[in-house]
């Protein structure tokens, strides 16, 4: 088995320590394991290795693959590099690396080294790249689609061929991955490419629960990251820390749903669908911050839409959340089974280590529960709007500011702006967040602060 990932960080001959994303790069893999489907077989995983802690060692051993399919294709390509004798070592860098031939990851995207392969898991820091597909115009890509082309090389590179037909080679196997994520082909005659296409891959347990990168509610969720987080210098570090933190545990979260038909359909349905509404619902806030009789329509609308569930059953859902962000697996939950106990228990050891994805992930979903409990027969739109413009209200002042690093007050702004088209709703909220960055930041917990029937 001679596929492995870095997992400590590298440091290079001069001394200079990069960190790896070990997590990043068992989720890319996890896509190519799957050929672009999600569709996962058990096969697929990774050991220690016991010659070199600093790796771990991928095993792949998939059914017979029907290679008259894109999907066969790439499944057998990485069965092939797992199987054969050279080693593929893979360091999956982030987007502050800089090759040893003084370049950046926005300018090139990936790096070998003898029998090494360097890439940046980043997608140039957020900016996302762009290739020339064969329709001529600029496509996006992403570091999955990446990875393989370099595995691509790694596989077919016997030095046989000029640099042209070795390119011309990978984009070819590239193409197969990129056909079965529904992307437009490559031009395999076409070398350009370059940063600024943000259209990456996005919350890899909502990308595995909808069984797409591309499914209708993972768009939804890349749409309202680019359009809200990213807008700002604050804002897209604030994604990055959340990202680093949620891609800790997610991946090994996404691993027990591919196995797990049951697990799957649960996630999607009470997580993805609701986080997905209630942040949509959310951004129709901040760009009407005084239209409370049109944000409380929006939210009947959407407990409305949302899986049945009776008041007891949301309080319940609330309380889970809250146990879990606090480390504790709870009692059993309805429809449970082994898969989503596993998940219970990796949830409740990484939540409490995880302010970002608590404010980011946990937070609109406990607004969404206590929403259901208190307003799921209700047809007063203007009582909704005021209880939820509160509940906004106290979950944006509580976005913990620490873990960013130093903050200037024009960078607090920024960010502020890049949330409200309302000049006075940025002011209040900027105040809001100078004020709490400079006393002990506490925690936002709707289901205490608004009291359920």
């Amino acid at each position: 088995m001679t596929v492995r990932i870095r997992e400590a960080d590298y440091v290079t001959a001069d001394g200079t320590t990069y960190p790896v994303r070990a997590d990043l790069v068992r989720g890319h893999l996890m896509v190519i394991a799957s050929g672009g489907t999600m569709d996962l077989e058990p096969s697929f995983g990774d050991t220690p290795d016991p010659a070199d802690p600093a790796y771990s060692i991928v095993q792949y051993d998939p059914e017979p693959q029907d290679l008259a399919t894109n999907v066969g294709k790439v499944r057998q390509r990485l069965k092939d590099l797992v199987d054969e004798g050279d080693n593929n070592r893979i360091v999956g860098v982030d987007g502050h690396t800089i090759w040893s031939d003084g370049t950046t990851v926005e300018t090139t995207p990936a790096y070998a080294l003898g029998d090494t392969l360097f890439y940046d898991t980043s997608n140039s820091n957020g900016a996302g790249r762009w290739i020339i597909g064969i329709n001529g115009n600029q496509e996006c890509t992403n570091p999955t689609v990446i990875l393989f082309h370099e595995l691509a090389h790694s596989f077919r590179n016997h030095g046989l061929g000029t640099v042209a037909d070795e390119e011309r080679e990978a984009i070819e196997d590239e193409n197969w991955l990129r056909e079965a994520l529904g992307l437009v082909p490559r031009d395999p005659e076409r070398r350009d490419g370059g940063a600024g296409c943000p259209d990456d891959g996005c919350c890899i347990v909502a990308t595995v629960a909808c069984g797409s990168p591309y499914a209708p509610s993972v768009n939804r969720l890349r749409r309202l990251r680019d359009d809200v987080l990213r807008r700002s210098p604050l804002g897209a570090r604030f994604f990055d820390e959340l990202f680093r933190e949620y891609y800790a545990f997610s991946v090994e979260i996404a691993r027990i749903l591919v196995r797990d038909a049951q697990a799957r359909a649960q996630v999607e349905q009470w997580l993805v669908r609701p986080l997905v509404g209630i942040l949509e619902v959310m951004q129709g806030y901040r760009l009407a911050p005084d239209d409370v009789k049109g944000l409380g329509g929006n939210l009947l609308a959407l407990l409305r839409e949302s899986p049945a569930a009776t008041p007891d059953q949301a309080h319940a859902a609330c309380r889970l959340l809250e146990a879990l962000a606090a480390g504790a697996t709870t009692d059993e939950v309805a429809h449970d089974n082994e898969a989503t106990r596993r998940i219970r228990t990796l949830l409740a050891s990484w939540l409490p280590r995880s302010p970002q994805v608590d404010w980011g992930i946990l937070g609109p979903l406990r607004i969404h529960g206590a929403a259901s409990a208190r307003f799921a027969d209700s047809t007063d739109a203007e009582a909704a709007g005021r209880w939820l413009a509160a509940r906004i209200d106290a979950w944006l002042r509580s976005l913990p500011l620490r873990a960013l690093g130093e903050l200037s007050p024009e960078l607090i702004d920024e960010f502020a702006a890049s949330l409200f088209a309302e000049e006075e709703a940025r002011r209040a909220l900027s105040r809001a967040w100078r004020e709490r960055h400079a006393h002990r930041e506490k925690s936002f917990t709707p289901c205490e602060s608004g009291r359920l029937p």
